[in-house]
C-alpha cells in the first residue's frame, strides 16, 4: 500500500506569481498528495478553480490561515503543517517553500527509495540564482549530507517527534532551523535515505551561492540571520522541547540562555464540532467572549463575532480537541505568555468572577503544573479549562502526536494523565467557584 504523502508549504508575502509557480508544481505530482498551505499571520485565500485543479489530479488542498504571526523564520508555521498532516493520517511529509518549486517526480523518487525503517528521506535540488536564473554549484555540507535543506527533506511518522524542534524554534536564534534539524536527525537512530535525483527547483538570494557561482553578491541579496551559530543554546533549548539528541559541536556553542516567558496567561476558547463534553449541536449563536484572546475552531461551526475582532484559528473540520489543544499551547509560547488556560466548549457561559478567579490561581503559580479547572453543576463536577505553562514543549508536542480525531473532554484529561506522568510533570485538580 502506497503511503499517504502530504507536503506542506509555509507562506508570508510571497506574490501570485510565485505562489502559483509553487502551487502548480505540487498540483503535478504523480503521486496523489494533501498540500497544506500555512500562512504566517497574513489570510489567505485561493480561488475555487485552485482547489478544482488539486483535485482533478487526485489531490488535496487545506489552507490554514494562523491569526498571530510566529516571526520564527517559517520553523513554527511549518511544523503545524507537518502536525496537522500526520494527524488526518499521512505517513510522509515532504516540505516546499512558497517561493521554490517541484519537478514532477519528485514524490515518485522519495517514495521509490523509502525504507520501512526510514527516518526521513533527503532529495537533491538544483540551485538559481533569483535574478539571474543561473544554476549554481551545491554547498560542500549539503552533498555530505550534513546539511539537509528543508526544501529537500522528507519526514516519516517515525520523526515526528523531531517537529517540536521547529514548534519551538525561538525568534532569538534567527534562521539556522534546518541546519539544526540536520543535526539532529544525522544524530538520531534511523537511516535516511537520498533519492539521488535533483526533484527541488531552489531560487536563492543568499550570498553563499553568488560566491559558489564566482559571481559578485549583488546589495539586493539577503543577509543571513543565521543566528543560531552564535544564538543556539542548547541547554534552555532542550529544556523546552525534551532531550535530542545532536551533533556535539551545537552544544558548545556560549551563547546566552533562552529567556521564559513573562506576560500574563494566553486565554483561549477550543470551540469544536468533534470531541465537545456533550453530544448537544454548538449554539448558532455563542454568547460574546469577551475574555478570550484567541478562538480555535473548526470551519463546521459559528465563530466568534468579527466585531470583537477575536483571533480565530479555523482548523479543518474534525481535526480533534488534541491538536487544538497543542497548538494554542505553542501559540502561548510565541505569544510570550508563562500560562496557557484553554477554556472547553462548556465554559461558554462562564462569569467574568470565574475568569478573575481563574487568572489569579494560575498567575500565582510558582511552578510548572498541568491544572485541570473543574465546577460544579447539577450534574455534578464538569471540565471548564486547562491550564498549562506553555514551554513545555515535550508536553504540547506529544499531545499532539496522540491525536484522536473524534475525541472527548475526558479523552483528553486521559492523554493528559498519562503524558503528565511520563514526563513526571504533576496534574492537580481545582474547582472554579461559581460567583
Amino acid at each position: 500500500m502506497t503511503p499517504t504523502f502530504a507536503i506542506v508549504t509555509p507562506c508570508f508575502r510571497e506574490d501570485d506569481e510565485t505562489l502559483t509557480r509553487m502551487i502548480q508544481s505540487v498540483v503535478a505530482q504523480a503521486t496523489p498528495c494533501h498540500h497544506i498551505v500555512v500562512s504566517d499571520g497574513i489570510e489567505r485565500q485561493f480561488p475555487s478553480s485552485c482547489y478544482a485543479a488539486y483535485s482533478q489530479r487526485g489531490h488535496t488542498l487545506t489552507v490554514l490561515n494562523l491569526p498571530l504571526r510566529m516571526r520564527n523564520s517559517g520553523a513554527g508555521p511549518r511544523a503545524i503543517g507537518a502536525l496537522l498532516a500526520f494527524a488526518q493520517g499521512a505517513e510522509l511529509v515532504s516540505f516546499l517553500d512558497a517561493d521554490n518549486a517541484l519537478l514532477p517526480q519528485h514524490t515518485t523518487a522519495v517514495l521509490k527509495c523509502l525504507r520501512p525503517q526510514s527516518l526521513a528521506v533527503k532529495t537533491l535540488r538544483r540551485v538559481f540564482l533569483k535574478d539571474t536564473g543561473e544554476e549554481t554549484p551545491t554547498e560542500a555540507a549539503e552533498n555530505s549530507g550534513a546539511h539537509i535543506d528543508t526544501n529537500c527533506l522528507t519526514l516519516t511518522r517515525r520523526s515526528q517527534r523531531l517537529l517540536v524542534v521547529w514548534l519551538y524554534w525561538p525568534v532569538s536564534f534567527g534562521t539556522g532551523e534546518d541546519r539544526i534539524l540536520s543535526a539532529i536527525l544525522n544524530a538520531t537512530d534511523g537511516t535516511i535515505q537520498t533519492t539521488g535525483e535533483p526533484t527541488v527547483l531552489y531560487w536563492s538570494e543568499w550570498p553563499i551561492h553568488y560566491q559558489l557561482a564566482g559571481k559578485a553578491v549583488p546589495t539586493t541579496a539577503k543577509r543571513p540571520t543565521r543566528r543560531a551559530r552564535t544564538h543556539f543554546h542548547g541547554p534552555s533549548f532542550f529544556a523546552i522541547t525534551g532531550q535530542l539528541p545532536i551533533a556535539e559541536q551545537w552544544l558548545r556553542i556560549p551563547a546566552e540562555p533562552i529567556a521564559a516567558p513573562q506576560r500574563d496567561p494566553l486565554i483561549c476558547q477550543l470551540l469544536l464540532s468533534e470531541g465537545r463534553s456533550n453530544a448537544s449541536a454548538p449554539p448558532h449563536n455563542p454568547p460574546p467572549l469577551n475574555y478570550v484572546e484567541l478562538l480555535i475552531t473548526d470551519n463546521s461551526v459559528n465563530a466568534a463575532p468579527k466585531s470583537l475582532n477575536t483571533p480565530v484559528l479555523h482548523l479543518p473540520a474534525g481535526t480533534g480537541c488534541f491538536l487544538a489543544l497543542a497548538l494554542a499551547g505553542v501559540t502561548a509560547y510565541h505569544e510570550n505568555r508563562r500560562w496557557l488556560v484553554a477554556y472547553m466548549a462548556s465554559g461558554l457561559d462562564r462569569l467574568q468572577s470565574q475568569d478573575a478567579a481563574v487568572r489569579q490561581r494560575v498567575e500565582s503559580a510558582t511552578s510548572a503544573y498541568v491544572l485541570l479547572l473543574m465546577r460544579r453543576t447539577a450534574a455534578g463536577s464538569q471540565l471548564l479549562a486547562i491550564a498549562a505553562p506553555s514551554d513545555r514543549g515535550d508536553l504540547w508536542s506529544l499531545l499532539a502526536q496522540r491525536c484522536t480525531l473524534n475525541a472527548n473532554a475526558q479523552d483528553l484529561v486521559n492523554a493528559l494523565q498519562d503524558l503528565c506522568a511520563q514526563l513526571t510533570l504533576p496534574m492537580r485538580h481545582w474547582e472554579v467557584p461559581n460567583s
